[in-house]
């Protein structure tokens, strides 16, 4: 085809137009790449984004939040730190960091007892935290001690064969305690006849299965704390008595008698027909938006008639197919509407109270006294702890107890999930991928290119 002199210099002119849009293009983009930064985690388990419980803390804070970093000038560690510490400056854009050399400041390593390289301080409002392990977990509990507005102390009653935390029998309740001081709350234990009366600054008293008698005096302690307007955690089991029916009715609850039964846990391989399961809740604060599914090994059902000035709400009910088995020997347990008592049945029951406390300056403010009672003390021993949303329930309700409710919804768990899982056919596919087709494919594309060269020529 024939073409004139206009037609190729319009051509040529038209190919340096190409040019030299396509370099300023490339250009801007290279300016782009460097001046801004877009990030995007494409792994199933969103393993380089914060989980939304670190995701949740973070949302509490409204300040400057600093992390400073004690560390030399090891550049391996220094990367792997800012790896897990990038998250957080994505997530929240107050968060300054600060790295600094342990070497260049000596009577500050002593001063702070740093003992390890790579040590994180994290700094808010005049307080600070300091981590000598570094991961996602630590580093969001960190956070969640710091955002609490002050110390949550919580004195779990001890010397009646209540469940410990402080021991680590199956029973107990180690496990649990470790959690919650990991999140800032002050667990201790209280022994009447050692200690006297409670501490003042108990915000909340926990009777975790009492199972012998408590003393006279014991009782009117209680009593007078209750009065005073003090928060409770009382779990109650099938053999834990410990004279508790005077307090129950100081409380107006009541036990009902028999043990819970559930046939329909075996859908979920449950063979225990006493392990109650639950996966729907009321609309209480304490499980909003509460989707775990709980399990209660051995439980009793509660009633409650309480006094003047209280109100009371069953905050979780068992499904319609549970009961009340009178006669726990029986194998299988079988319904028997002439003795046995048929479900929903009060397995969690909330107790509340207002009443007026006198401040400082002579004013009164209106509070708000919480009481909870579960007829299952297992269900945050560390044998069952783990199990579903068992940790996820305890928290909700300690938070929500000593009125903390902005915690409730945080999740227990940071849902980090480090392993890659794949089927015989995934990795199959992915084996014939880069030791065949890929192979084949780049060996292809050179013979191509070599022909093609070799005809030109």
């Amino acid at each position: 085809m024939f073409i004139n002199n206009k037609n190729r210099w319009f051509i040529r002119f038209s190919g340096w137009i190409f040019v030299i849009i396509f370099t300023i293009l490339i250009g801007l983009l290279a300016w782009l790449s460097v001046h801004y930064s877009i990030k995007s985690d494409w792994t199933k388990p969103q393993r380089h984004t914060l989980s939304a419980a670190s995701q949740a803390i973070l949302a509490q804070f409204k300040e400057e939040l600093l992390f400073r970093i004690y560390v030399t000038e090891n550049e391996s560690l220094k990367t792997l730190m800012q790896e897990i510490i990038a998250p957080y400056q994505r997530a929240y854009s107050p968060l300054i960091t600060e790295w600094v050399n342990p070497h260049t400041m000596p009577m500050e390593v002593r001063e702070l007892e740093i003992q390890n390289d790579g040590e994180l301080f994290i700094h808010y409002q005049g307080r600070y935290e300091q981590l000598r392990e570094i991961s996602e977990e630590t580093i969001t509990n960190a956070l969640q001690r710091l955002i609490r507005p002050e110390n949550r102390y919580l004195t779990f009653l001890t010397g009646h064969g209540e469940r410990s935390p402080e021991q680590f029998g199956h029973h107990d309740v180690t496990d649990f305690a470790d959690h919650l001081r990991s999140r800032g709350f002050v667990v201790d234990t209280h022994h009447f006849a050692q200690q006297g009366d409670l501490p003042e600054e108990t915000g909340l008293l926990v009777l975790a299965s009492i199972r012998s008698s408590l003393l006279a005096g014991e009782m009117a302690a209680i009593k007078d704390y209750l009065q005073q307007g003090g928060n409770l955690l009382w779990l109650l089991d099938p053999d834990s008595h410990g004279d508790s029916a005077e307090l129950l009715a100081y409380l107006g609850v009541e036990k009902q008698s028999g043990i819970m039964v559930d046939l329909n846990s075996q859908i979920l391989g449950v063979n225990n027909p006493t392990l109650i399961t639950l996966n729907r809740y009321t609309r209480h604060a304490i499980v909003a938006d509460f989707a775990y599914t709980t399990l209660f090994p051995e439980s009793i059902g509660l009633t409650a008639n309480p006094p003047e000035n209280w109100s009371q709400s069953p905050f979780l009910l068992t499904p319609a197919q549970t009961w009340l088995e009178q006669s726990p020997q029986q194998k299988p347990p079988q319904f028997d509407a002439d003795q046995d008592i048929s479900g929903p049945l009060a397995l969690g029951l909330v107790l509340t109270r207002h009443y007026e406390v006198t401040l400082a300056d002579d004013s009164t403010e209106l509070l708000e006294q919480r009481v909870v009672l579960i007829g299952d003390g297992d269900f945050l021993s560390n044998t069952y702890l783990n199990n579903g949303g068992n940790l996820d329930l305890g928290l909700r309700l300690v938070n929500w107890l000593v009125r903390d409710e902005q915690f409730i919804t945080i999740p227990a768990r940071m849902d980090l999930d480090k392993t890659l899982s794949l089927h015989s056919l995934q990795a199959s596919l992915l084996g014939l991928f880069f030791l065949v087709i890929l192979p084949i494919a780049l060996f292809s594309t050179g013979f191509i290119i070599y022909a093609y060269r070799k005809r030109s020529v």
